[in-house]
């Protein structure tokens, strides 16, 4: 076989194989990017949930604390309307309620109270779909072309559980402020469309959600729908052509160099042996023969520089991914801890004066510190966080998604919240100087509780502090501490 005929076949089993690599490249592409984009549509969901469940946070509260109060479980025996006006009325303007009923034990309306525009007439007749348990139940029911959700308890007395009074109902309308609301906190746009929208689906980089809204039967009143425009979902429609445009120019170079190497070595070695053979040198003729060896080594390096390239084009589509990956879940931990956080700064029972006596105090001694307003605002969400999951005796389940990130922006507000996963952060055996300055002033607070003490109880608490600086707090910030106050 001679040299044109073997880099022929040589140019031709490359095509294959490079077109066999890039079909088996884009089949292991697909299966990778509807991985990540499922994972990305369940991470998207659970943290929907989550946020549309917060929305309601304060009047779930609000008919819990209610169902176990004395006088109103006394109410149906006695119904003073006049006290209810007073008493009951007022939490339906402070809660942005529509309606408040209070019902008796067959579930007939014996009080009512209304917001104005946003009330609604009482939708269900004679024939209420009252709870059989203590547990409250939430459903959406449509009243007059609007989207209200109820909220039933079982109201009982506090000091004996079993004893079971009537019913306390409210209803409080999906608003377009509302709506907005979720939007701002989704970074997303949010509508309400018919019972028969869909659930999930992706298109390009646009991510559409629907959350079903249920009626007590469990058939769906309308969808709540969310549609957001995700970078990662972009990015993962453009790596196909972005492949198949890189391999197409491999085939090309590839191409121009085989017919370039093919014609050099044909003409050089059609003059050599023609030389040759006209001089009847041997030496001459062991020349061009010998330039078949130098061609099959070129082809050889060729080859051999394609496969590297094309392994480090793998290399760095897998570091991009996953660089793509870690951005996208800390932006989603972050956007769940600023809702939160304003949620919580809308509820006045989140929190004691105590706690949000500390709260203050050890922003003003951050700001006495100079640090920086991003280490302020750590402080600050932290001490949130950790009073809230204090306050409900368990932890927040969607802080769990900052320990895949280990990213050092969270590891202030998770050390002073001191959730589980603080242990398997890299901290390299210290604590953020955040989590110091706050641990400073709650030690203190523990010592000096009141908002406003005594000179004689400040100098209580201060030896106390001085007695534990360089044991269990940093001696520098103790100082800096005891000079402000």
């Amino acid at each position: 076989m001679t040299s044109k005929q073997r880099l022929t076949v040589f140019f031709i089993c490359s095509s294959v194989l490079c077109f066999g690599a890039f079909t088996l490249q884009k089949s292991w592409n697909d299966a990778q990017d509807a991985r990540i984009a499922k994972q990305y549509c369940d991470d998207r969901k659970a943290l929907v949930n989550q946020i549309v469940t917060m929305q309601g946070v304060a009047i779930d509260k609000l008919v819990e604390d209610y169902s176990v109060w004395e006088d109103l479980f006394s109410f149906e025996g006695a119904p003073d309307q006049k006290w209810a006006e007073q008493n009951v009325d007022t939490a339906v303007s402070s809660y942005n309620l529509s309606n408040l009923w209070l019902l008796n034990s067959n579930g007939k309306v014996i009080h009512e109270a209304v917001s104005g525009s946003s009330s609604c007439s009482w939708p269900f007749g004679s024939n209420p779909p009252l709870p059989d348990g203590p547990t409250q139940s939430k459903f959406y029911y449509s009243v007059g072309g609007k989207v209200q959700q109820f909220r039933i308890q079982r109201l009982h007395s506090s000091t004996d559980k079993t004893l079971k009074n009537g019913y306390l109902v409210t209803s409080s309308e999906l608003s377009s402020d509302v709506l907005s609301q979720l939007g701002k906190a989704l970074q997303s746009q949010v509508s309400l469309l018919g019972p028969s929208a869909g659930q999930i689906s992706s298109q390009g980089a646009q991510f559409e959600m629907g959350v079903p809204l249920n009626d007590a039967s469990g058939k769906p009143v309308a969808t709540l729908n969310i549609q957001s425009h995700s970078k990662l979902l972009e990015r993962l429609g453009q790596r196909s052509s972005q492949t198949f445009i890189q391999l197409v120019a491999g085939v090309v170079v590839l191409a121009i160099g085989l017919i370039l190497v093919l014609r050099g070595h044909v003409v050089i070695s059609r003059k050599e042996l023609q030389l040759a053979l006209e001089s009847h040198s041997s030496e001459q003729l062991a020349k061009s023969i010998g330039a078949d060896a130098a061609a099959s080594s070129l082809v050889g390096f060729i080859d051999s520089h394609a496969d590297q390239t094309e392994l480090q084009g793998i290399n760095l589509e897998l570091e991009s991914e996953l660089h793509i990956r870690a951005r996208e879940l800390e932006f989603a931990v972050e956007t769940t801890i600023q809702a939160f956080i304003e949620l919580l700064d809308t509820r006045q029972d989140a929190f004691t004066d105590e706690q949000r006596h500390t709260i203050m105090l050890a922003d003003y001694f951050a700001e006495h510190l100079d640090m920086s307003q991003e280490s302020r605002l750590a402080i600050r969400h932290g001490a949130m966080i950790k009073y809230f999951e204090q306050n409900q005796g368990e932890p927040l389940q969607f802080l769990d998604l900052s320990a895949v990130t280990m990213s050092e922006k969270f590891s202030p507000i998770l050390a002073i919240a001191n959730h589980s996963c603080l242990a398997s952060m890299d901290l390299e055996g210290k604590f953020p100087i955040e989590y110091n300055t706050f641990a400073v002033v709650e030690y203190w607070m523990t010592k000096c509780p009141k908002i406003e003490p005594t000179f004689e109880e400040c100098r209580q608490a201060a030896e106390a502090v001085i007695a534990d600086s360089g044991g269990g707090h940093d001696a520098w910030l103790v100082c800096e501490f005891l000079k402000m106050i």
